[in-house]
């Protein structure tokens, strides 16, 4: 844990956001503010995926777009249940 701490203080910097490889939909996500908020998210990401990424956290909206073969869905908007971990989102129109 501790070469991910310092990785992550000299490559990314804080905030940052940890987050299952394969999961969608915000499901696992945490956004770290310190070293010390590392060791959980990990730790949730891992009850989900065996992958993990680790990404510099960028303010702003997250809007998707699904695409089912040729069927293009509407947009929809993501509004976070926690701050700090996420593991379910409510899901709004936009």
């Amino acid at each position: 844990m501790k070469k991910i701490k310092n990785r992550i203080a000299a490559e990314i910097g804080y905030p940052c956001i940890i987050k299952p490889n394969d999961q969608g939909s915000t499901c696992g996500l945490s956004v770290c503010f310190t070293p010390d908020d590392i060791h959980g998210a990990v730790e949730l990401c891992l009850t989900m995926s065996n992958d993990i990424i680790i990404e510099k956290f960028i303010p702003g909206r997250e809007l998707t777009i699904g695409i089912l073969d040729d069927i293009v869905f509407p947009r929809w908007k993501y509004v976070p249940n926690m701050i700090y971990t996420i593991t379910n989102a409510n899901i709004l129109p936009e």
